[in-house]
């Protein structure tokens, strides 16, 4: 129920059923199933849409990565601010 599907006689992951997801999750799942890969079964979650998901969640955390420069910006902007020594 909610371990990953492989294509037969390999290690390659297909699927995995979204029963294993906690809700925070399930909502993000629902999001790209309806809006960014749209598709009606979204109880079984492909390679690709767990990437997806992966990067949102990733980057929910504010942990950035090349094409985000906005966590980066504020980074070196907090660093280079002046320091109140009153």
């Amino acid at each position: 129920m909610g371990e990953w599907k492989y294509l037969p006689s390999t290690s390659i992951p297909t699927s995995f059923n979204q029963a294993i997801m906690l809700p925070e999750v399930k909502i993000w799942i629902q999001f790209v199933c309806t809006q960014i890969v749209p598709t009606l079964n979204v109880s079984n979650v492909n390679t690709f849409r767990a990437i997806i998901l992966y990067a949102i969640l990733q980057n929910k955390e504010g942990i950035p990565h090349e094409g985000n420069t906005t966590n980066l910006n504020y980074q070196r902007a907090k660093e280079e601010a002046p320091t109140n020594t009153r």
